[in-house]
């Protein structure tokens, strides 16, 4: 790898928060994250992540209670804007001052800097905040630590985040004391305030680009019960990072944390290569990767990989191809393979994959175990032969226990670190939307019935399971995908029993959901819902899918071999005019199996179409309203065209804030609507083709 590029006109290269929090991932990510030539999967989606999960109004938050702490200790509350150059001048100025408090002051010392959420300072004795958006519990006695006086391992990067700050500090300004804090939502806590997200409203860029995104303050008058967000001092767990090894997450990355945050800030700043063992841990998840790399779109993984010297490998192999891709992620055997020179996936002895027991093949009274899908995806090789594996006996026999109708549910909901309504703790549930197909025994879907509730202030959960509970009646099968739908129905129920002024229906709400869900404390209910995911994963195998089970990959792989879906959905007969019933494509008909001109034979993934079905729907609709394809589909692809549970939550969100613009707010309506239909549909059509093709 040559000398990374520098030139004398480049503004000095700094070890920064994010930097270092990448080098502990892994050094070598250092060499790619400044130059733009690179692929980077997270450029976008941890900004979209923020927003999602309240991070950026837990922030706004923060700065407000310290801004009324600095008004009644009679300090003034400044926050740091500008450029680099001005965001450190002002600083050093300003730092001059014996009492203050700054937001995001930018502190530089040798080949660091850092921007410190919160600094308070008082003489010499500096509090230094660093806000984050994940919740703790204060019952938890002895946290950030384990009842052993450990670490919490899943706070350990924040602690590691705070110790690199506390450092810069210090050698930025050796006269400091300098007391590190978290300050994160407490999710033991309530908070009594009704309508919080529209008093820190998000405000996007223009065109919506959510990577200029911003949070407006309410005034410091304004009454906030703000108690769920706390301070937490972790100056001993800052004093034992800094003293110990640095952990990394990469192997052979060891080290005091001082000599190897030096060592990294000034290789960095002298863009000299930074170099990692590949590892499944790091590898696997690198964000600087790209299937198809161009010299406009470089991949950092292939560069990573070439230089290992690996028989064989180069820029054309993707990293699913590679061991890396195996299914079901099993990184110890992994990081064994690669450290044997094994890097192709299809090299992986089969042998390694199997228990001294297990069976190899596959039966049709057993599911489909974690080894004999990972054989089949290596050998590409299954019971029948064929395009693809399906246990259509075992399915034969676990369809004589169900009742028709059938029912497909799929809900959307909400966390937020910044809880949503009053009477809720930071990261609680709100349940906003569900979407019903049903199957009746001729064969005919329908999508019966639907849920969506955006309306600031409203309480949601009492109408949702009223509505659900007259659609569902008292027959028929109900089929879930996954885990969340029962999860989600779990909390409800808990959230009703602990009511203070409950609904004169409580009852009768959380014996229903008690029927339709399993739990610990009340065991399998009498109507339980089927896992249709946990069907595909023990009874169906295509090759496309990687071993996946989950619905977005598993739905064109089944379109793609079933004559049934594609004589069925190849017309435009689903809404509108058509045979199958909508209760959203009322004025046009959707054609669901539509061939991929790039692949001849292959069908488009029918999520792939949601944002060319809203256009049209909107497309007779005010001239101000902004489609999809008007928005900055590079900064903000999560709202250009709703595909996916995670942008569905943070338009809620959004919603929640007074965020979206009238003209808008129809468009996003639409978007949530069609796409959590499209999940009903999709788990509709996979059980018509192992129903009718087989």
């Amino acid at each position: 790898m040559t000398n990374l590029d520098i030139t004398h006109n480049q503004k000095k290269r700094y070890l920064t928060k994010s930097r270092f929090k990448l080098a502990v991932e892994c050094p070598a990510k250092l060499n790619y994250v400044v130059n733009k030539a690179y692929a980077n999967t997270n450029d976008d989606s941890e900004i979209l992540e923020s927003l999602a999960q309240g991070g950026h109004q837990i922030g706004a938050l923060a700065q407000w209670i310290y801004a009324r702490k600095a008004r009644a200790d009679d300090m003034e509350a400044i926050e740091i804007t500008g450029d680099q150059e001005e965001q450190i001048r002002k600083t050093k100025e300003l730092l001059k001052r014996d009492r203050i408090v700054l937001f995001e002051p930018t502190l530089v010392v040798h080949n660091f800097l850092i921007r410190v959420d919160v600094l308070c300072k008082r003489g010499n004795q500096v509090d230094l905040i660093e806000v984050k958006s994940k919740s703790f519990d204060s019952l938890e006695k002895n946290f950030p630590r384990t009842n052993n006086g450990k670490i919490l391992s899943g706070f350990l990067p924040y602690l590691q985040d705070v110790a690199f700050q506390t450092l810069v500090a210090k050698k930025a300004y050796p006269a400091w004391t300098v007391n590190p804090f978290l300050m994160m939502p407490d999710k033991s806590v309530k908070t009594s305030t009704t309508d919080l997200h529209a008093l820190f409203p998000i405000q996007t860029g223009a065109n919506g680009n959510a990577k200029k995104a911003t949070v407006a303050l309410p005034p410091l008058d304004q009454d906030i019960d703000h108690a769920f967000l706390k301070t937490v001092n972790v100056a001993s767990e800052v004093e034992e990072i800094l003293n110990a090894p640095l952990k990394s997450k990469s192997p052979g990355i060891s080290g005091g944390f001082e000599e190897l945050s030096s060592q990294w800030a000034m290789e960095y700043a002298n863009g000299s290569p930074l170099r990692a063992e590949i590892s499944a841990t790091t590898c696997g998840k690198c964000e600087f990767y790209s299937a198809h790399p161009t010299d406009q779109n470089r991949s950092g993984f292939h560069e990573c990989w070439r230089g290992k010297e690996l028989n064989g490998f180069d820029s054309r192999i993707t990293r699913e191809e590679t061991v890396l891709g195996l299914y079901n992620d099993r990184k110890k055997l992994k990081n064994t393979l690669l450290a044997q020179g094994i890097w192709r996936l299809q090299d992986v002895p089969t042998d390694l994959l199997f228990k001294a027991d297990e069976t190899r093949d596959c039966s049709i009274d057993d599911p489909i175990s974690n080894a004999q899908r990972q054989n089949m995806q290596i050998t590409q090789t299954w019971p029948g032969g064929g395009s693809h594996y399906f246990n259509h006996s075992g399915f034969k026999a676990l369809q004589k226990k169900w009742e028709y109708p059938y029912y497909f549910l799929d809900f959307e909901g909400a966390r937020s670190a910044l809880p949503i309504r009053s009477g809720q703790k930071p990261n609680a549930l709100t349940a906003f939307q569900y979407s019903l197909h049903v199957m009746h025994d001729d064969g005919r879907i329908e999508h019966k019935d639907q849920f969506l509730e955006l309306r600031q202030s409203n309480d949601p959960h009492v109408a949702l399971l009223r509505q659900l509970k007259q659609a569902l009646g008292t027959k028929g099968t109900i089929f879930r995908w996954d885990i969340y739908e029962n999860t989600l129905l779990n909390e409800l129920r808990e959230e009703l029993s602990e009511r203070d002024n409950p609904p004169s229906d409580k009852d009768e709400l959380v014996s229903f959901c008690q029927q339709i869900t399993e739990s610990e404390e009340f065991g399998v209910g009498s109507r339980n819902m089927v896992d249709q995911c946990k069907l595909a994963a023990d009874l169906y195998f295509h090759p496309s899918t990687r071993g996946s089970s989950s619905i977005k990959p598993l739905l064109p792989a089944v379109m793609s071999e079933s004559p049934y879906l594609k004589q069925r959905y190849s017309r435009a007969d689903y809404g509108g005019d058509g045979d199958i019933s909508s209760l959203n494509h009322l004025n046009q008909a959707v054609t669901w199996w539509q061939e991929d001109r790039d692949k001849p034979g292959s069908v488009l993934n029918p999520y792939d179409l949601l944002a060319g079905l809203i256009n049209t729907s909107m497309s007779s609709a005010d001239d101000d309203l902004m489609s999809p394809g008007d928005l900055d589909r590079k900064a903000n692809a999560e709202l250009s065209g709703i595909n996916n549970g995670g942008a569905a939550l943070m338009i809620y969100l959004m919603i929640q804030s007074k965020s979206i613009p009238k003209t808008q707010l129809e468009l996003y309506k639409t978007s949530m609507k069609y796409y959590c239909e499209l999940d009903t549909l999709a788990m509709a059509m996979i059980m018509e083709s192992w129903i009718n093709d087989y």
